[in-house]
């Protein structure tokens, strides 16, 4: 199965699934990963995963913000995701976020 915190942590950026008790030093990120999970009902058949990804990064600066977006960008199109990014201002907060949302399928098992 997919280890979605393990890969967003290799970006050298620390993430969390939902949220955090305490947010860390920026930059920092969030990710949610809705499954749908087709496949037969033996525990051993092979399943057909729908990801459907949504991961946030937090910065204080907009520049630094960008090279995290950057960062997303080329770990989504390692894995040849097609996503959508959204760069804004969040003035509640004080800090700027980039979205990075996806859905694609994982394999798991034989098929």
């Amino acid at each position: 199965m997919l280890d979605l915190k393990a890969e967003l942590n290799e970006l050298g950026i620390p993430f969390e699934p939902i949220g955090w008790i305490k947010a860390p030093a920026y930059p920092y990120g969030i990710f949610t990963d809705e499954m749908t999970v087709r496949g037969a009902d033996l525990p051993s058949a092979a399943k057909v995963i729908t990801h459907d990804v949504n991961i946030e990064v937090y910065h204080k600066e907009y520049d630094q913000l960008m090279t995290a977006r950057d960062k997303l960008a080329a770990w989504a199109d390692s894995r040849a995701l097609t996503y959508r990014l959204r760069t804004l201002y969040m003035g509640d907060e004080d800090h700027y976020c980039v979205t990075l949302a996806s859905t694609f399928t994982e394999k798991k098992g034989m098929i």
